[in-house]
């Protein structure tokens, strides 16, 4: 009987320790300290740094379960969002972030725009859009342009892409550019996406945006004889010229060539056939110089000195 009685209180105390240790792993924690963060968020950041989003978000998601942290929560809610934006994982950003952050809070506005890709993503359109346009009209928010592009996925998916394209228009960036020329050839009009696509290659600052906006045009103006019209078509000389004297001579052949068939150089202009032999010089391909100068001297007799000096360039 003492042996019973003694396994029946072992077995109560081992029933007793479990409890207390479920008990344990429950419990909310209270975390007051605004100037460390809790373990869980800390452990967090350290996985994200290493690039595991998987643990990164398992350790946010223990935070948001067992702990009471109101300095940290909304950090650690965008923070979440953000790594599944920049994966690609959308849809999940309402799981982890489902209501407004407070006003004043630091994170409240990039807490909006999370939001907004996230009810993009669900097929919510109004309400995207609706948060993306208070982030973009926050004084000061660094990823107004993201905002804005945000803005006009939203109201495109909503039905209202004539509005989403002056929204577009109003941003100025090769990006909005590439977006409003995507956009304006989805709903037929041709001729806006080559107008957008052609005004921001001849204004653009940066080898990098005429690179994409270049290859934007090819795909979406496959016909080289329209893709820049007989108004947009004597800017092209000087822009190449720029890019040649910024030392980019690989650029201004690209550019030259967008508008001619297979790059022949009986199609170019002589201004154009001068400035594309001259990068060609610096790019140390003479033997690809003589067609240039042949039709520099024939479309322009004026060109005649300039492809002159050339020519003794590429025989020194």
């Amino acid at each position: 009987m003492r042996r019973v009685l003694t396994v029946m209180a072992a077995l109560i105390m081992l029933a007793a320790a479990a409890r207390g240790a479920v008990w344990f792993a429950k419990r909310t924690v209270r975390w007051n300290d605004a100037r460390s963060m809790p373990p869980p968020l800390a452990a967090a950041m350290r996985a994200y740094a290493k690039g595991d989003a998987t643990a990164g978000l398992a350790s946010v998601r223990e935070m948001l379960r067992r702990y009471r942290a109101p300095a940290w929560e909304a950090r650690a809610r965008v923070l979440a969002a953000a790594h599944l934006a920049r994966d690609g994982r959308d849809r999940e950003i309402i799981d982890v972030l489902p209501k407004d952050v407070a006003p004043d809070d630091p994170v409240a506005t990039h807490a909006m725009l999370l939001r907004a890709r996230g009810w993009l993503a669900r097929g919510a359109s109004d309400r995207a859009a609706d948060l993306a346009a208070k982030a973009a009209s926050s004084p000061g928010f660094p990823a107004v342009e993201e905002a804005k592009l945000t803005r006009a996925q939203a109201l495109e998916q909503g039905g209202a892409w004539h509005e989403a394209l002056l929204v577009l228009d109003a941003v100025h960036t090769p990006t909005a550019a590439i977006e409003a020329a995507r956009m304006a050839a989805a709903h037929a009009d041709g001729p806006g996406a080559r107008r957008r696509l052609v005004g921001a290659l001849l204004d653009a600052d940066n080898d990098g945006d005429v690179d994409r906006l270049r290859e934007a045009v090819e795909e979406l103006v496959p016909d080289t004889n329209t893709r820049l019209s007989s108004s947009e078509r004597p800017r092209l000389a000087p822009c190449a010229r720029r890019w040649l004297e910024d030392g980019h001579a690989k650029t201004a052949v690209d550019l030259l060539r967008l508008v001619r068939p297979a790059g022949a150089p009986s199609a170019a202009t002589g201004a154009e056939a001068l400035v594309e032999a001259e990068a060609l010089l610096k790019l140390g391909r003479v033997a690809d110089m003589g067609a240039l100068l042949t039709r520099a001297r024939q479309a322009d007799p004026g060109s005649d000195d300039g492809a002159r000096y050339l020519e003794a360039r590429r025989a020194a």
